[in-house]
């Protein structure tokens, strides 16, 4: 068979070498070459005193030694370890031997015996030599074992979180990889040590508690013959570790593909005999692991042989290790991890952009080397080529359900209203039209990218999308663009409305007296809210909603940037405006029933048997999860796809967004009808009602989401179709009252550091309290009696 070999790296010259004497051509090995001399020379190093175990890579030069440009030539005699030693871009191939004591040359024949002496380089029978490279490395027999503190999912399983078995009255803990299919069934990737025998039960812990997810499957892998994997490559009497087992789950709806910190993997790095090289060497490589949370490590040799039992050589596909200048660590409950590759590195040491994280390896086990001192103490990581697995196990690597995957209602709601909304503004030819599609991807993400991938951890990017500015920047209790800590956020009031709840004189609620349009002002609502008892402030008014007011705000500041042909302005309240609009269609944002009927709720005594709280129990408020899982959980999987299919279908019904309104006022009207329909669509309680019921009947998880979906999926989409709508029909009201049409001519997309500087000042469309909101909106009918606006124009207040 043709192997493949490795490609030649010449960025130096290292010494001039007579073409036609191929032996002397390191870098002409291949892969394949070093792996033949390790086994012919293998039992003739490893009989030498001293030497641990042997792997194939590059050759590991002092960091302190001169590089070939170097006018001044420098080459150490001290110990080599792999603290010492590096990498290079010119680095040869070579077998490497690990030796528990590092001594010199002069010292064999005196000190030594001279048969301990292990040769610079082995020679092949067809005349070519292969150079060793010596490292002292001595293992540490007395590394202690830390307790394992993961991290607990929430909502769902996947890559990076733990499993747990209970083997002989103790728990075993290891992480979960990655999900692999055989095209019928689903199964989470593991170890087999932690896994166990086929048919026993895994747990993990979601949501506080311990659940089943699974058994473990017959399809697992111990130790197999190294040329059952590797055919036709030498390996006599050598056996591959890979230590995998996998764990059949039990309710697919748990679970995502996702890894944790990650999110959506690339293709699987396929690897085997045909493409497998000593280019691996050296490749950045990254994890998570439930024991040590993120890792950032680099693949330092191929082949690792760590032990020798029974005439038995046992190896692992890589040894990972830290990257230089950076700590590395790696512990028990690491076992089970997903190693990625990352992306190559450009000269100026960017990644490139177009290659993505992909799946190499699962981590079995970790090996810990000291120098000889054993003051040095450095673990290693032992991972096996996860193309191994699938192809033994006849499973493929899952990726993604093949849909989006929506984390919360700011992904799904959010998103997707303010993405289907600048589709709808305007007429299919106008302006606005132009302009909101041009700037699609500043007010939101395009509709295939609404996934964990694309939204996690998006408050931390440079720039975050308009329509979660509201939540991810204003709202969060630090960071730029902040408006203030938790309990002091004027932002919090913003994003609700307690609709429904009456107050305790019996009188009307919200929803009753806004049907007259003139109640739809800040004094009747502070009227209103401060006939219920205070919770935090001394007036309970400054605690209350005001949703349909900070609408009436953005809408007056859109009319007065079009007026003045701001065009960064305009695009940035817009997209601000999707935010509160999302909210407003959203049954559990607009009602006191938000988080449980909180007369009502159902209950479960938990009893604390680890931490703090260790011999103490407590009385868990279930139905609080209801939000959550109406809002974020019941989008997982099929059902988030079928949303967007449906949402997309109801749009297309009509061309019709509604009547243009005109003032501040009128938007919060028509804000307000939007919160009426949503309730006489959905009525809060009838949500809370079916979840509670599910609870009482310790309906599982998987099926409560089900039922959500089936009982109310149809009505969600009606609400959010009407969100798209109104939100469009803003945009638009606006437009005209300002005259756009005349005053923007640039309709190409807005800078995004434009935009986010102007996001981030906190007086630009700045938040106030409902006791603060009325001086500065504009359009006051004349029984409110609040004071003349103040507005600073370009602030948009």
């Amino acid at each position: 068979m043709q192997q493949p070999r490795s490609r030649r790296r010449r960025p130096y010259t290292v010494e001039s070498v007579d073409p036609l004497v191929n032996a002397q051509d390191y870098q002409a090995l291949s892969l394949l070459d070093v792996v033949t001399a390790r086994d012919l020379y293998h039992l003739h190093l490893a009989e030498r005193r001293g030497v641990l175990g042997t792997a194939v890579g590059r050759y590991l030069i002092r960091k302190k030694d001169s590089w070939p440009h170097d006018k001044v030539k420098r080459k150490g005699t001290e110990p080599k370890t792999l603290d010492s030693t590096e990498v290079r871009p010119y680095s040869w191939p070579c077998v490497i031997a690990f030796v528990e004591r590092w001594i010199r040359p002069n010292d064999f024949g005196a000190t030594h015996q001279r048969r301990d002496y292990i040769p610079d380089c082995l020679h092949m029978p067809d005349g070519r030599t292969v150079p060793v490279c010596v490292i002292e490395a001595p293992p540490d027999l007395k590394a202690a074992e830390l307790p394992v503190r993961p991290r607990l999912p929430k909502n769902f399983l996947g890559g990076g979180y733990p499993v747990y078995a209970d083997v002989q009255g103790e728990e075993h803990v290891a992480s979960i990889g990655c999900l692999v299919t055989d095209g019928h069934l689903t199964y989470a990737v593991t170890n087999r040590h932690v896994a166990g025998n086929p048919g026993e039960v895994l747990y993990s812990i979601l949501e506080g508690d311990r659940i089943p997810i699974g058994v473990c499957s017959s399809k697992q892998i111990g130790r197999v013959r190294f040329s059952d994997i590797y055919d036709r490559w030498p390996g006599t009497n050598v056996l591959l570790n890979a230590d995998i087992g996998l764990v059949e789950i039990t309710d697919k709806n748990r679970w995502t593909p996702q890894i944790y910190s990650i999110g959506v993997a690339g293709p699987l790095a396929d690897l085997s005999t045909q493409n497998l090289s000593l280019d691996l060497v050296n490749c950045d490589v990254r994890a998570y692991g439930c024991a040590s949370y993120e890792m950032y490590g680099r693949i330092w040799a191929l082949f690792y042989r760590y032990k020798s039992v029974g005439g038995f050589e046992y190896v692992t596909d890589l040894l990972i290790g830290p990257r230089p200048g950076q700590s590395f660590k790696t512990h028990h409950g690491d076992s089970g991890t997903l190693w990625l590759l990352e992306p190559p590195r450009t000269e100026s040491g960017e990644a490139m952009p177009s290659v993505p994280l992909r799946p190499i390896a699962i981590q079995w086990g970790g090996f810990n080397f000291t120098d000889s001192g054993g003051q040095v103490r450095q673990p290693y990581a032992l991972a096996t080529l996860l193309s191994t697995v699938c192809q033994r196990l006849e499973v493929d690597f899952v990726r993604d359900w093949g849909f989006a995957l929506p984390e919360y209602w700011g992904t799904v709601g959010h998103f997707t209203i303010a993405n289907m909304a600048c589709q709808i503004a305007g007429s299919d030819r106008s302006k606005l039209r132009k302009l909101m599609t041009a700037n699609l991807e500043n007010i939101t993400v395009a509709l295939a990218g609404i996934t964990i991938q694309d939204t996690k951890g998006m408050s931390k990017l440079d720039f975050v999308p308009l329509a979660d500015v509201p939540d991810l920047v204003w709202k969060m209790p630090s960071g730029e663009g902040s408006r203030g800590p938790r309990g002091r956020n004027p932002e919090q009031p913003n994003h609700f409305a307690d609709m429904d709840q009456s107050p305790p004189d019996g009188g009307p609620t919200l929803l009753t007296l806004c049907q007259d349009p003139a109640n739809i002002v800040p004094s009747v609502w502070i009227d209103y809210a401060r006939k219920f008892p205070p919770k935090k402030d001394n007036d309970p008014a400054r605690e209350m909603g005001l949703l349909p007011f900070r609408v009436w705000q953005l809408y007056e500041a859109m009319v007065e940037f079009v007026k003045t042909g701001e065009r960064d302005q305009f695009i940035c309240a817009a997209g601000t405006l999707a935010h509160y609009i999302g909210d407003a269609c959203q049954p559990l944002h607009i009602s006191f029933l938000h988080h449980g009927d909180p007369d009502n709720p159902v209950t479960k005594t938990v009893e604390h048997t680890k931490g703090k709280k260790a011999g103490t129990s407590e009385e868990v408020n279930l139905s609080q999860g209801v939000h959550e899982d109406y809002e974020q959980t019941m989008f997982r999987g099929q059902q988030g796809e079928e949303m967007k299919t449906r949402l997309q279908a109801a749009l297309d019904q009509s061309s019709s967004n509604g009547e243009i309104v005109k003032g501040g006022h009128a938007a919060a009207v028509r804000t307000v009808q939007l919160m009426t329909d949503t309730f006489n669509t959905i009525n809060p309680r009838d949500i809370c009602d079916a979840y509670d019921s599910a609870l009482q009947e310790d309906t599982p998880k998987g099926q409560i989401l089900t039922m959500l979906w089936k009982k109310f999926g149809r009505n969600t989409v009606k609400v959010m179709a009407d969100g798209c709508r109104t939100l469009a029909l803003l945009w638009e009201s606006a437009w005209k009252e300002g005259g756009g049409d005349r005053t923007i001519s640039d309709l190409t997309a807005s800078s995004q550091d434009d935009l986010k500087t102007l996001y981030v000042e906190t007086d630009f469309l700045q938040s106030f309290l409902l006791t603060e909101i009325a001086e500065h909106l504009q359009d006051l009918p004349a029984a409110d009696d609040a004071p003349v606006p103040r507005r600073r124009r370009r602030r948009g207040n």
